[in-house]
């Protein structure tokens, strides 16, 4: 397999404390550009909606004082609405981050607040404007709420009674009716808005989350192979340097037989190591396709992926095809934990005829998709194809990008491996 750079694991942040302002720069699985683009639309759309229909509204009145001072109105909360929303949308540019300063940003919100009271209070002197006007009191409310969902919400509260106490102040108590049905629209309009993006935001979270959780598991297997190795490898190790420098002074001794006696002891010691590293390395824990195919369904539900295995009605397999179908499904699920971004697995261990020869089929399928190659190429399942090439089967691996990987291995029950 090929290694993979381990990926930055930001602090953690509860669930519902993310900021809407979030805006993730990794790279996404590709459904995340369309809920990316579904999310830029909706600004988009809200900030032109919000400048064309007020203006439109107020143009069509009968007072030319009015629909002036209602056209640059909308214009300016339009443009300062639209320009909080897509600075949040690239934080780390030089531009964003004056705008994002505590003092530039307590200005253009109380500006924002103070637009949007001087439009809800022109209302009633425009009939139908009340809709009109709602759209830029949304995007003024939706600019000003920045933080945690909860922190965003208590704002566009704050800035609602702000900017009803404005308007009232300015059209009059006989007004009040008209002016808390425009905030309250513009208000409701906002909260939809910062519960998209709040969505929007979690679902990058989590998606982080099941990254991390996949390379952690990778990392526990890695861990505990690297424990089994040492502490079986360490105490061989130093059994044949002690055996070998009992040997080198025995022969300084002349103890010629003595010396012949413990130099046969170290190959017996070498031996017996080598032996159990082959058994760490082919079988550090029971490899079998049930218990493979357990541990399969383990490891990737830790790491967020639905998985779905089928191991129903195979034949009783020998040792040694058991254990080779067992290796294949630990490379496949170890590949789609460090090499894909996939939501959803599919395992089945099925008998399959195939060239005549009854066998038995294990198909691995991901949904992908597949993280583009990083380091240089392994050899885990090169290594497995030529196993199954000597038994008479065959494996083979496609990997379709996007659409994920797609691992066939056959073997026969008749095989070389019995």
């Amino acid at each position: 397999m090929a290694s993979s750079p381990q990926p930055a694991v930001a602090a953690h942040v509860p669930l519902g404390a993310t900021s809407v302002a979030a805006v993730p720069t990794a790279p996404r699985p590709s459904s995340f550009s369309g809920i990316s683009a579904y999310i830029r639309s909706t600004h988009i759309t809200l900030v032109v909606a919000a400048l064309l229909a007020p203006a439109v509204a107020f143009a069509t009145g009968e007072h030319l004082g009015t629909a002036i001072t209602g056209i640059f109105v909308t214009a300016l909360v339009s443009v300062l609405g639209g320009a909080a929303l897509f600075t949040e949308a690239a934080r780390d540019r030089p531009l964003s981050r004056l705008w994002r300063r505590p003092s530039v940003t307590t200005a253009w919100s109380i500006v924002l607040i103070a637009g949007s009271a001087v439009l809800a209070a022109m209302t009633p002197s425009v009939p139908g404007a009340i809709s009109a006007a709602a759209l830029p009191v949304a995007l003024a409310f939706r600019a000003v709420a920045t933080g945690s969902f909860w922190t965003s919400s208590l704002r566009i509260v704050l800035a609602a009674v702000a900017c009803i106490l404005g308007a009232l102040m300015l059209a009059g108590t006989g007004e009040t009716e008209v002016v808390v049905l425009t905030v309250a629209v513009g208000a409701l309009l906002a909260f939809a808005v910062i519960g998209q993006d709040t969505v929007y935001a979690l679902a990058f979270e989590v998606d982080d989350l099941r990254s991390v959780e996949a390379e952690r598991a990778v990392t526990h297997e890695r861990q505990r192979f690297a424990g089994d190795l040492h502490d079986i490898q360490g105490q061989h190790l130093q059994l044949l340097a002690v055996e070998a420098q009992l040997v080198q002074r025995l022969l300084d001794a002349g103890r010629q037989d003595d010396a012949r006696e413990h130099a046969a002891r170290l190959g017996d010691i070498a031996a017996a190591a080598l032996a159990e590293m082959r058994s760490v390395v082919h079988g550090y824990r029971p490899v079998s396709v049930e218990t493979e195919a357990a541990n399969a369904a383990r490891v990737l539900e830790s790491a967020g992926i639905t998985v779905r295995v089928r191991t129903d009605g195979h034949p009783t397999l020998s040792d040694g095809t058991d254990r080779l179908l067992g290796l294949t499904i630990r490379e496949g699920i170890t590949n789609i934990l460090r090499h894909t971004q996939a939501h959803r697995c599919d395992l089945t261990v099925r008998p399959e005829r195939r060239n005549g020869r009854d066998g038995i089929a294990v198909v691995l399928i991901d949904s992908g998709p597949t993280a583009p190659q990083t380091g240089p190429p392994g050899d885990g399942l090169a290594a497995l194809e030529r196993r199954y090439t000597e038994a008479g089967g065959h494996l083979t691996f496609t990997a379709a990008g996007g659409d994920g990987g797609h691992l066939d291995a056959w073997l026969p029950l008749d095989g070389r491996l019995q």
